[in-house]
């Protein structure tokens, strides 16, 4: 009877650590592809955030460029208003004199 208390014994650690064994390799298993998940979700992760900093780069050089334009283009428009104001300006002071010179003679 002992001997058989100690072979079920016996069988009983055996299972449990057959169990153990199977449970541990299944952990090691689930960590090991977690892990390589979380290095891949990383590798994600850089590759997402170097994009978003090359379209912003590209982004704030087309705005840079796009107000230099706007610059430029409010300059010339400022030149040239300027010209028109002079030469109308010109043409008052033209037609003031003629009409001047008419009423004195």
């Amino acid at each position: 009877m002992i001997n058989n208390a100690q072979s079920r014994t016996k069988d009983m650690q055996t299972r449990m650590e057959v169990a153990w064994n199977r449970e541990r390799s299944e952990q090691k298993r689930l960590l090991t592809e977690a892990h390589y998940l979380a290095i891949d979700l990383q590798k994600q992760l850089k590759y997402r955030d170097d994009e978003h900093l090359q379209e912003k780069r590209v982004l704030l050089d087309q705005l840079k460029r796009l107000r230099n334009q706007l610059d430029e283009e409010q300059i010339s428009r400022r030149e040239q208003l300027s010209q028109v104001c002079t030469h109308v300006w010109y043409v008052y002071q033209d037609a003031l004199d003629t009409s001047l010179c008419n009423i004195v003679h």
